[in-house]
């Protein structure tokens, strides 16, 4: 079209653009965008917006935020998800500080934070170890009225039983059922790991039980009601106890979980529990699905460091990576195979 000197609707220029975006294609959607920044009646305010998501997701944000200035000299009318985009974009590189700054400037222009502004802001401060900032930003939504997603609770309820406040985290948990706030399968596994850190054995059981009546599967639980008493008795468990409870955190989602056991071998690799090849595969496709894609690279990093050669598989599992990825394959002699073409195709056309 623009070969032609054809002018596409911003409508059509957008959808573009925003697929570009999805697809990790941000070279592609910044080079587009700043093309068409000069033609009239091209970029719009939704342009500028789907722009500073991309900045965001692919950490460039300097240009994210300068994308934002322009769009407040524009005289726009600031909106909660611009806002809450820049936030996520901050805490996920680690910056809660200037995400902080812009939760407070949201507040003095009158804008509403959304439930996953909390969310994004609150998630940022947990994994800073920035609890204490957590838990007051989890009260300010409550008094504020907006009603917590089961995800920021099962934070909080991980948050307080980490902590030895496991009558806190019941608490929280009799709130969700008040408030109707369905839980699942993490809220359960992270009370009763509490319930067992804290020697309450028989309260444990007793909230299985309760998981049963729920039609929760309670098994992965029991296994880490069993692991807490292996380690309670002064036993050591292997390598293959460690990788088992990971793959089965993973499975059910909570990735909580996942950090912690992760965490605790670490901190036993001196006794001779080290990560292996297959525990680095299951972490790398646990935070994949969990589109944690920064610790995804974080673990695959560390399992070349450690000496292990990635396969098929593992490169699979990071293909949303981009092509970037197919040059590393190549480099290290393993040859990308139909389902990773046609997963990476799959993805860029999403």
């Amino acid at each position: 079209m623009a070969k032609n000197g054809l002018v596409p609707y911003p409508s059509a220029f957008n959808t573009l653009l925003s697929s570009l975006v999805r697809s990790g294609s941000f070279d592609e959607a910044w080079r587009l965008f700043s093309d068409s920044r000069a033609k009239v009646g091209v970029v719009d305010e939704r342009s500028l917006g789907i722009m500073v998501k991309g900045c965001c997701e692919a950490g460039r944000l300097d240009r994210g935020f300068q994308i934002f200035a322009q769009l407040k000299e524009m005289n726009w009318s600031p909106v909660a998800y611009v806002y809450t985009t820049l936030i996520d974009g901050y805490c996920k590189h680690g910056d809660v500080g200037r995400a902080g700054e812009l939760f407070s400037e949201m507040s003095e222009l009158g804008l509403v934070a959304k439930r996953n502004t909390y969310r994004v802001l609150i998630d940022g401060y947990l994994r800073k170890g920035m609890k204490g900032d957590g838990l007051e930003l989890y009260r300010k939504m409550k008094l504020s009225g907006v009603v917590p997603s089961v995800h920021t609770c099962n934070l909080m309820i991980n948050v307080l039983c980490k902590g030895g406040d496991v009558n806190g985290a019941f608490e929280l948990f009799d709130e969700m059922r008040g408030r109707g706030i369905s839980y699942s399968i993490v809220t359960f596994s992270t009370l009763i790991r509490g319930l067992c850190r804290d020697s309450r054995v028989w309260e444990a059981n007793r909230l299985v039980d309760s998981m049963k009546r729920s039609g929760i599967n309670p098994d992965l639980d029991k296994a880490f009601g069993l692991f807490v008493q292996l380690k309670s008795n002064g036993h050591s468990p292997s390598l293959v106890t460690y990788d088992t409870l990971i793959a089965g955190s993973a499975r059910a989602k909570n990735m909580p979980a996942v950090t912690d056991l992760v965490k605790e071998m670490e901190e036993t690799q001196e006794r001779g529990i080290a990560p292996s090849k297959v525990t680095y595969s299951i972490l790398i496709d646990a935070f994949v699905r969990s589109d944690d894609m920064e610790k995804a690279s974080d673990i695959y990093a560390s399992m070349q460091k450690a000496g292990f050669i990635p396969d098929a598989h593992t490169y699979w599992c990071l293909s949303t990576r981009g092509r970037s990825l197919l040059k590393s394959m190549r480099d290290g002699c393993i040859e990308p195979n139909d389902v990773i073409y046609n997963t990476m195709i799959h993805r860029y056309c999403r």
